[in-house]
């Protein structure tokens, strides 16, 4: 029964982290289209709100998923191994958005990447390919 809590409240701490990440790059790119002045003020409290639900999220998801992993003894399945590299790479993106937000938040002269434009296309493949892992177990 803790173990299906656990697993629970894992998947929640998911959808807090993914919620955070998949609207992040879309806030930057609109916010990216105003002046300077609106974006800024714009983005500090932006950064307020999803530095906290992503921080919460993306904590908590390590720490519970850390916790099922040992406790479901899944180290030896060889789709855990790739789960987990998708999910530093997850990880990796979520570090890349959070200093973009910083950077919309505390500089004037802000302008937003190019490669913005195509994050969220890149986060929901990792998600799916991750989803699909967890579901089907494939090797």
């Amino acid at each position: 029964m803790l173990y299906q809590a656990i697993k629970a409240l894992h998947l929640t701490a998911v959808m807090l982290w993914m919620s955070g990440m998949l609207l992040s790059p879309l806030l930057l790119v609109a916010l990216g289209r105003t002046d300077n002045a609106t974006s800024r003020k714009a983005g500090i409290a932006l950064r307020k709100a999803l530095t906290l639900s992503m921080s919460i999220g993306i904590l908590s998801t390590w720490v519970l998923g850390v916790w099922l992993l040992v406790e479901g003894d899944w180290f030896p399945s060889g789709w855990m191994s790739v789960k987990l590299a998708l999910v530093v790479a997850l990880s990796a993106l979520h570090g890349a958005m959070s200093a973009q937000l910083v950077a919309l938040a505390t500089r004037d002269d802000y302008q937003v990447p190019r490669w913005i434009r195509y994050i969220l296309q890149g986060e929901l493949l990792l998600v799916a390919m991750i989803v699909f892992l967890v579901v089907a177990k494939p090797f």
